[in-house]
């Protein structure tokens, strides 16, 4: 229980030292093409016309000169190379395409199929800006909306702050995760009507194709009478990108156990460490535009009851390995998606699949 209670310690400590400003602020120049994101999650591109220390102008490419107050500003990147985007225009329409040229009356657009087209400021909707790669035969390949997690485990990828998503499995049971900052995140959930659990994680990005992060699992039964309890506290290292990855999660457990004290006659509860660490290692494979692989492997130790010992008067145990190994499918939208899998859990030389359905949407 103590590693539980080091891990709740560091993840308070991230929200309390969480908030996050604009560092490059004196870095900016006029002429380069920026990305803001704004507190609320609201994107603006384009280019800065001045700044001071309270506030900067800027030309974004869809509504045009805007005053921004620093403080409603939570991150700003300067755009390399070439600007993609998908313009939508007010019929409806969508061109995906390298912007050629832009000024306040009209923006010229490179499209694959179309060629150059020039379009009126007065008739644009919207201007999305995405990456080259996710351009794919002229289609908009948009990001995978949930890199943080496979069917229920992490990966060390965190959300960024104000986003978050609502998991339901099987109907009955109901999570949300919450980014707090754009390292910490918090989450909850209830299994209708047996338990409810808490899901604090962190996680840091320390390459293209590193991350790093952790969290722990405390959960509870929601009836007193039950008493029965679970948590764990775990390390993560995530590899690849936020399309293609695999993460090795590390951590060690604790169950809550119930007992009676036959010289008050009262029950008891107590926390008991697992005598062995636990591991989850998970993967994901995005094979198209709307689909990919996922699998979600536990790996716990049990204590088994060997039997009874005549000779010194107690029961036997043997902590042992089980393994649950999970694989299936992930259908992409560009804020849910379905998962539909198998669960095989591996125990005592006995295989069966359990099925696996949930639905996840992100806000």
């Amino acid at each position: 229980m103590k590693a539980v209670l080091i891990i709740t310690a560091i993840v308070l400590c991230s929200i309390a030292n969480g908030q996050e400003y604009p560092q490059n602020i004196t870095q900016i120049d006029s002429l380069s093409v920026y990305i803001i994101r704004l507190n609320d999650n609201t994107s603006l591109s384009g280019k800065i016309l001045e700044r001071n220390s309270t506030e900067i102008v800027f030309y974004d490419i869809t509504i045009g000169k805007v005053t921004i107050p620093l403080s409603k500003i939570a991150s700003i990147t300067r755009h390399s190379g070439d600007l993609y985007c998908i313009l939508t225009t007010n019929d409806n329409k969508t061109f995906t395409g390298l912007i050629v040229s832009q000024n306040e009356k009209e923006v010229t657009l490179k499209t694959e199929s179309l060629g150059d087209l020039t379009i009126s400021n007065t008739k644009i909707k919207d201007i999305k800006i995405v990456e080259k790669d996710q351009i794919v035969n002229g289609k908009y390949f948009f990001p995978n909306p949930h890199p943080t997690r496979y069917f229920f485990g992490p990966s060390a990828i965190p959300l960024e702050k104000g986003e978050g998503y609502f998991q339901n499995v099987w109907v009955f049971a109901n999570s949300v995760q919450i980014g707090i900052t754009d390292h910490f995140s918090m989450g909850g959930g209830m299994v209708i009507p047996i338990l409810f659990f808490i899901t604090p994680k962190f996680g840091y990005k320390v390459s293209d194709y590193v991350h790093l992060g952790g969290g722990a699992i405390i959960a509870s039964t929601i009836s007193k009478e039950i008493g029965f309890g679970v948590a764990a506290a775990y390390g993560s290292v995530t590899l690849g990108t936020y399309e293609n990855n695999f993460t090795l999660n590390a951590g060690w457990g604790a169950v809550k156990q119930e007992g009676y004290n036959s010289t008050t006659g009262n029950s008891t509860s107590s926390w008991a460490l697992s005598k062995r660490p636990m591991f989850t290692y998970s993967g994901m494979i995005r094979v198209a535009r709307k689909f990919a692989l996922v699998t979600e492997n536990w790996v716990f130790s049990v204590k088994d009851y060997n039997g009874y010992n005549y000779s010194t008067g107690t029961d036997t145990y043997t902590n042992k390995y089980y393994t649950v190994m999970s694989a299936g499918f992930r259908f992409l939208g560009e804020k849910s998606s379905f998962d539909f899998g198998l669960a095989v859990p591996i125990i005592k030389n006995s295989t069966f699949g359990l099925p696996y359905l949930d639905y996840v949407f992100k806000f």
